[in-house]
């Protein structure tokens, strides 16, 4: 709420379902505010005469909500990715790849996230090949739905695939067609070994994807996270913003 509670008179809320896990207050039908403060669970449901009163029509108030596993960049970064989720089909994705691509300079990366070769009516793996014919000069990276596999085109393989890395090993594995050349899919290990080398965002890119971030978890009603695993460069950025009055949300943070 932006509404502000004057000098002289507290604010209250009314009209509402108060929910406050507390056992001995349980719930109430409003709050009393002084200043941005809650100074009272109203228990009586009755109007009340007052020009700072707020009937919120029924609405519920609960406890601000925490996040106890979060990653507050990728969020942001999110809102930059063509979302595949509910695709079904390899040729769908490239479909939205193509459009993505030409909305990009030549060599710009292309970056997804959602597919899932299970929700295909052939569901099987996909390669390369498909990427390459929808975005020929543009290096493509796609994760899958569960973050557990990436999919990209032959841009993208020869700016970061190095061949040591075609072994599976423990943890990790690239996906080979039968003559033993990567067909585009790297899961998990061998995934994270690409995205290491994949272009760092500059500041201004960490800036943008934190506050969108930001937005989006007040708009669901967050008032905390603990982020699990941030790099420390991001953290720098995110201290910048706290800096500035715009970190607006209590973030609790894991270094990476």
């Amino acid at each position: 709420m932006s509404t502000q509670a004057s000098p002289e008179k507290d604010i209250q809320y009314i009209n509402s379902h108060v929910i406050t896990l507390d056992p001995v207050l349980a719930r109430g039908h409003g709050l009393r505010l002084h200043g941005n403060r809650i100074a009272e669970v109203l228990q009586d449901s009755a109007p009340v005469a007052d020009d700072n009163a707020v009937d919120l029509q029924g609405a519920t108030i609960l406890p601000g909500l925490v996040d106890s596993h979060f990653h507050l960049r990728s969020l942001g970064a999110s809102t930059r990715k063509t979302r595949l989720q509910g695709t079904d089909s390899e040729e769908a994705v490239a479909r939205l790849v193509a459009e993505a691509a030409r909305a990009l300079p030549a060599g710009a990366w292309v970056f997804g996230r959602g597919w899932d070769q299970n929700d295909w009516s052939r569901k099987v793996f996909p390669t390369h090949a498909s990427l390459d014919a929808a975005a020929p000069s543009h290096p493509v990276w796609l994760s899958r739905v569960d973050g557990h596999a990436v999919w990209l085109n032959a841009e993208a393989m020869r700016l970061l695939y190095v061949e040591a890395d075609g072994r599976t090993e423990k943890g990790g594995e690239v996906l080979l067609d039968p003559q033993g050349k990567p067909t585009g899919v790297f899961i998990d290990n061998a995934m994270e070994a690409l995205e290491a080398r994949l272009p760092q965002p500059d500041l201004d890119t960490l800036r943008r994807d934190f506050l969108q971030a930001l937005k989006l978890c007040r708009e669901a009603g967050l008032t905390g996270v603990h982020d699990m695993g941030m790099p420390p460069r991001d953290l720098e950025a995110l201290r910048a913003l706290n800096r500035e009055g715009l970190l607006t949300l209590r973030t609790t943070v894991y270094l990476y």
